[in-house]
């Protein structure tokens, strides 16, 4: 089967053959290729499928828009960050639909721009919400300096006129966070922007009902260590909580990346426990 959805004057094209259609219609398996063709991308699939419905095959994608598949879907596309997809996502992965609804991912490789991420996922249905499990592995996540000039002038930490405004009264919205259960085991070759990134990060997410938790087992942080636990809570209002602890950091590269000040050399180690409770980042940063 051939097929063509245009819209503005470019086409999505579409392409499907079946290695046994009698086979399919009886209830059995028949081999399966599909592919989708659009300006700026493209996704394939091989494998085999029946109308359980259930499939198993590898999957590939590579795109540099996805502005038309979208479009005609009546979904608007999201506004992605630089090194984060805004540029480029590559997709390649074996892919498993099972036909008690779980959704399984394998040998997984994520292409975001220059970032890379390597996962093994399962995505099980549930009767309260779907709960997704398993392993990510991140490269250098870390942001531009183009993109921390961007972040700078929202208003991130400067003495211009977002500060003077305060901060965002608009309702903080959680609704995500009762999409779906998750424990995912994740590790991280960097993350970060310009002089502060953390390294060798080891950690743990889990997410149920509404509330996520991640322990930060292990990382580097100028040359220190930093470990902790971060919660974000939408039960009942939303809330968020901070325990870390930092040992042995390199005071002089510290200071010089967070506070411009270079007088000060040697090692030091903090702890620091946070509570923000609020509807809105206004409310919760005055309650800190």
């Amino acid at each position: 089967m051939n097929a063509a959805l245009s819209q503005a004057g470019e086409t999505l094209e579409i392409m499907l053959a079946l290695a046994d259609l009698d086979a399919l219609l009886g209830g059995s398996i028949s081999g399966l290729e599909l592919s989708a063709n659009w300006p700026g991308g493209q996704a394939d699939f091989t494998g085999r499928a029946d109308l359980a419905p259930a499939f198993d095959g590898q999957l590939a994608l590579d795109a540099t828009s996805f502005d038309l598949p979208l479009a005609l879907a009546g979904v608007a596309a999201p506004e992605l960050p630089a090194g984060l997809g805004r540029d480029r996502v590559s997709l390649a992965s074996q892919i498993t639909l099972a036909p008690e609804g779980s959704i399984h991912l394998r040998d997984t490789d994520l292409g975001l721009d220059g970032t890379s991420i390597r996962a093994d996922l399962d995505l099980l249905p549930r009767e309260a919400r779907p709960f997704l499990r398993g392993n990510l592995a991140l490269g250098s996540v870390l942001m531009s300096s183009d993109e921390e000039a961007a972040e700078g002038s929202r208003g991130g930490s400067g003495t211009g006129g977002d500060a003077i405004a305060g901060w965002p009264t608009a309702p903080i919205d959680a609704s995500g966070l009762f999409a779906l259960d998750a424990e995912l085991a994740m590790t991280a070759e960097a993350l970060g922007a310009g002089a502060v990134q953390i390294r060798d990060v080891v950690s743990t997410l889990r997410l149920e009902n509404g509330r996520a938790v991640l322990d930060l087992s292990q990382a580097r942080l100028f040359d220190g260590a930093l470990s902790g636990q971060f919660v974000a809570n939408g039960r009942g209002g939303f809330s968020t909580r901070a325990a870390a602890q930092i040992s042995d950091v390199a005071l002089g590269p510290a200071l010089t990346a967070l506070a411009d000040f270079d007088r000060l050399e040697g090692t030091g180690s903090a702890s620091f426990s946070l509570l923000g409770v609020g509807d809105s980042l206004d409310v919760l940063m005055r309650s800190l």
